[in-house]
Protein backbone atom coordinates (compact mmCIF):
# COMPACT_ATOMS: atom_id res chain seq x y z
CA UNK A 1 0.00 0.00 0.00
CA UNK A 2 1.31 3.25 -0.68
CA UNK A 3 2.01 6.27 1.50
CA UNK A 4 -1.35 7.88 -0.01
CA UNK A 5 -3.79 5.41 0.16
CA UNK A 6 -4.62 5.55 3.78
CA UNK A 7 -3.29 8.59 5.69
CA UNK A 8 -2.10 5.98 8.77
CA UNK A 9 0.82 6.04 5.67
CA UNK A 10 1.15 9.52 5.70
CA UNK A 11 4.96 10.15 5.93
CA UNK A 12 6.05 11.74 9.25
CA UNK A 13 8.30 14.01 8.07
CA UNK A 14 6.36 15.37 5.27
CA UNK A 15 3.60 15.89 7.37
CA UNK A 16 1.63 19.39 7.85
CA UNK A 17 3.47 21.49 10.84
CA UNK A 18 1.60 23.91 12.96
CA UNK A 19 3.04 27.17 14.43
CA UNK A 20 1.73 26.10 17.87
CA UNK A 21 -0.68 23.69 19.71
CA UNK A 22 -2.33 22.75 22.96
CA UNK A 23 -2.86 19.31 24.24
CA UNK A 24 -5.12 17.76 26.58
CA UNK A 25 -5.96 14.36 27.31
CA UNK A 26 -8.51 11.89 29.38
CA UNK A 27 -8.42 8.11 30.10
CA UNK A 28 -11.57 6.22 31.25
CA UNK A 29 -9.23 3.83 32.80
CA UNK A 30 -11.13 1.53 30.39
CA UNK A 31 -9.37 -1.74 28.87
CA UNK A 32 -10.89 -1.06 25.53
CA UNK A 33 -11.12 2.69 25.09
CA UNK A 34 -8.48 5.79 25.53
CA UNK A 35 -10.01 9.38 24.65
CA UNK A 36 -7.30 11.77 23.38
CA UNK A 37 -7.80 15.17 22.09
CA UNK A 38 -5.80 17.35 20.58
CA UNK A 39 -5.89 20.84 19.45
CA UNK A 40 -3.60 22.17 16.75
CA UNK A 41 -3.44 25.94 16.01
CA UNK A 42 -2.92 26.93 12.70
CA UNK A 43 0.11 29.15 10.83
CA UNK A 44 -0.57 32.54 9.96
CA UNK A 45 -1.01 31.19 6.29
CA UNK A 46 -3.02 28.14 6.79
CA UNK A 47 -7.17 29.02 7.54
CA UNK A 48 -8.33 25.78 9.16
CA UNK A 49 -6.81 24.36 12.97
CA UNK A 50 -7.35 20.59 13.00
CA UNK A 51 -8.93 18.59 15.95
CA UNK A 52 -8.13 15.01 16.37
CA UNK A 53 -9.72 12.95 18.57
CA UNK A 54 -9.07 9.21 18.82
CA UNK A 55 -10.32 5.70 20.62
CA UNK A 56 -7.70 3.33 20.00
CA UNK A 57 -8.84 -0.11 21.25
CA UNK A 58 -6.62 -2.27 19.11
CA UNK A 59 -3.72 -0.62 21.16
CA UNK A 60 -2.73 -2.61 24.29
CA UNK A 61 -3.28 -0.81 27.81
CA UNK A 62 0.61 -0.46 28.46
CA UNK A 63 0.36 1.07 24.59
CA UNK A 64 -2.46 3.55 25.53
CA UNK A 65 -0.58 4.68 28.68
CA UNK A 66 2.45 5.94 26.64
CA UNK A 67 0.34 7.48 24.47
CA UNK A 68 -1.24 9.18 26.79
CA UNK A 69 2.26 10.17 28.45
CA UNK A 70 2.99 11.72 25.18
CA UNK A 71 0.28 13.90 24.78
CA UNK A 72 1.36 15.18 28.04
CA UNK A 73 4.58 15.43 27.57
CA UNK A 74 3.90 17.57 24.76
CA UNK A 75 2.06 20.23 26.87
CA UNK A 76 5.00 20.39 28.84
CA UNK A 77 7.12 21.04 26.14
CA UNK A 78 5.12 23.11 24.71
CA UNK A 79 4.64 25.30 27.68
CA UNK A 80 8.60 24.84 28.35
CA UNK A 81 9.40 26.20 25.10
CA UNK A 82 7.29 29.32 25.17
CA UNK A 83 9.27 30.08 28.03
CA UNK A 84 12.53 29.82 26.77
CA UNK A 85 11.89 31.49 24.04
CA UNK A 86 11.02 34.57 25.84
CA UNK A 87 14.85 34.47 27.60
CA UNK A 88 16.21 33.72 24.42
CA UNK A 89 14.31 37.19 23.49
CA UNK A 90 15.94 39.08 25.99
CA UNK A 91 19.05 37.47 26.18
CA UNK A 92 19.31 38.91 22.44
CA UNK A 93 17.85 42.10 23.29
CA UNK A 94 20.67 42.46 25.53
CA UNK A 95 23.38 41.37 23.43
CA UNK A 96 22.63 43.39 20.90
CA UNK A 97 23.13 46.40 23.50
CA UNK A 98 26.42 45.99 24.09
CA UNK A 99 29.22 45.84 21.27
CA UNK A 100 32.87 44.96 21.12
CA UNK A 101 33.59 47.89 22.03
CA UNK A 102 31.09 48.22 25.27
CA UNK A 103 31.96 44.44 25.95
CA UNK A 104 33.63 44.30 29.34
CA UNK A 105 34.08 40.61 30.60
CA UNK A 106 32.92 40.46 34.53
CA UNK A 107 34.29 36.91 35.44
CA UNK A 108 37.95 35.82 34.71
CA UNK A 109 39.51 32.17 34.57
CA UNK A 110 39.81 30.68 36.74
CA UNK A 111 36.08 30.66 37.20
CA UNK A 112 34.31 30.66 40.32
CA UNK A 113 32.94 26.90 41.54
CA UNK A 114 29.06 27.97 41.03
CA UNK A 115 29.70 29.39 37.20
CA UNK A 116 32.01 26.55 36.64
CA UNK A 117 29.67 23.93 37.77
CA UNK A 118 26.76 25.51 35.74
CA UNK A 119 28.97 25.20 32.63
CA UNK A 120 29.74 21.87 33.00
CA UNK A 121 26.14 20.99 33.66
CA UNK A 122 25.02 22.52 30.54
CA UNK A 123 27.95 21.33 28.56
CA UNK A 124 27.47 17.76 29.41
CA UNK A 125 23.47 18.01 28.67
CA UNK A 126 24.63 19.19 25.04
CA UNK A 127 26.51 15.92 24.82
CA UNK A 128 23.07 13.94 25.75
CA UNK A 129 21.29 16.43 23.28
CA UNK A 130 23.60 15.39 20.27
CA UNK A 131 23.57 11.77 21.26
CA UNK A 132 19.55 11.94 21.06
CA UNK A 133 19.62 13.81 17.83
CA UNK A 134 22.36 11.16 16.33
CA UNK A 135 19.66 7.96 17.69
CA UNK A 136 16.42 9.69 15.97
CA UNK A 137 18.11 10.79 12.63
CA UNK A 138 19.57 7.15 12.43
CA UNK A 139 16.42 5.48 13.47
CA UNK A 140 14.42 7.86 10.48
CA UNK A 141 16.99 6.69 7.79
CA UNK A 142 17.02 3.18 9.36
CA UNK A 143 12.85 2.75 8.94
CA UNK A 144 11.56 5.59 7.13
CA UNK A 145 7.51 5.56 7.65
CA UNK A 146 6.36 3.00 9.86
CA UNK A 147 2.63 1.70 10.71
CA UNK A 148 1.08 3.73 13.00
CA UNK A 149 0.75 2.17 16.25
CA UNK A 150 3.56 -0.79 15.86
CA UNK A 151 6.35 -1.51 17.99
CA UNK A 152 8.91 0.67 15.69
CA UNK A 153 6.43 3.33 15.98
CA UNK A 154 6.14 3.22 19.28
CA UNK A 155 9.69 2.77 19.72
CA UNK A 156 10.71 6.37 17.91
CA UNK A 157 7.89 7.91 19.96
CA UNK A 158 9.75 7.45 23.12
CA UNK A 159 12.80 8.85 21.43
CA UNK A 160 11.20 11.65 20.45
CA UNK A 161 10.09 12.28 24.23
CA UNK A 162 13.44 11.44 25.30
CA UNK A 163 14.80 13.77 22.47
CA UNK A 164 12.60 17.06 23.41
CA UNK A 165 13.37 16.54 27.11
CA UNK A 166 17.04 16.70 26.29
CA UNK A 167 16.63 19.69 23.95
CA UNK A 168 15.01 21.62 26.77
CA UNK A 169 17.46 20.75 29.59
CA UNK A 170 20.41 21.97 27.16
CA UNK A 171 18.66 25.17 25.98
CA UNK A 172 17.15 26.32 29.68
CA UNK A 173 20.68 25.03 31.22
CA UNK A 174 22.90 27.01 28.17
CA UNK A 175 20.01 29.77 28.44
CA UNK A 176 20.15 30.22 32.17
CA UNK A 177 23.55 30.40 32.32
CA UNK A 178 23.98 33.56 30.31
CA UNK A 179 21.01 35.00 31.88
CA UNK A 180 23.28 35.05 35.23
CA UNK A 181 27.00 35.22 33.74
CA UNK A 182 26.43 37.05 30.34
CA UNK A 183 29.46 39.00 30.31
CA UNK A 184 31.67 35.49 31.68
CA UNK A 185 33.67 34.59 28.20
CA UNK A 186 36.80 36.43 26.98
CA UNK A 187 34.93 37.85 23.69
CA UNK A 188 31.79 39.67 22.71
CA UNK A 189 31.29 37.11 19.73
CA UNK A 190 31.78 34.45 22.03
CA UNK A 191 28.35 35.60 23.88
CA UNK A 192 26.56 35.58 20.83
CA UNK A 193 27.54 32.11 19.95
CA UNK A 194 26.81 30.51 23.25
CA UNK A 195 23.13 32.40 22.90
CA UNK A 196 23.33 30.80 19.09
CA UNK A 197 23.54 27.72 20.22
CA UNK A 198 20.97 27.93 22.82
CA UNK A 199 18.74 28.53 19.99
CA UNK A 200 19.29 26.16 17.79
CA UNK A 201 18.93 23.67 21.06
CA UNK A 202 15.40 25.24 21.97
CA UNK A 203 14.95 24.41 17.73
CA UNK A 204 15.14 21.21 18.45
CA UNK A 205 13.10 20.91 21.42
CA UNK A 206 10.30 22.60 19.27
CA UNK A 207 11.03 20.42 16.51
CA UNK A 208 10.88 17.49 18.72
CA UNK A 209 7.52 19.04 20.25
CA UNK A 210 5.93 18.67 16.57
CA UNK A 211 7.23 15.37 15.56
CA UNK A 212 5.69 14.15 18.77
CA UNK A 213 2.11 16.10 17.84
CA UNK A 214 2.56 14.84 14.19
CA UNK A 215 3.22 11.17 15.32
CA UNK A 216 -0.30 11.26 18.03
CA UNK A 217 -2.22 12.72 14.93
CA UNK A 218 -1.49 9.25 13.08
CA UNK A 219 -2.53 7.62 15.59
CA UNK A 220 -5.45 9.50 15.71
CA UNK A 221 -6.40 7.59 12.34
CA UNK A 222 -6.32 4.10 13.67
Amino acid sequence: MSSQAHPAWTPIRNASVFASLSVHASSSHSKTKLHIHLDFLPTDDDDDGLIAQTSPSALTQSTKDLVLHAVNKARIFHTNILDLQCLLSDLQSRHAALSELTYRRKWRIPWPPRLRAAYDAYKKDDLMWWDLRNRFTKHCSTYGNMRPGSSLFMERLCITMKLGDAAVRTSRGRLQFLDKYLCSFAKYKQVGTHIYEGSRALKSADHAMKELTLMLNLLSVL
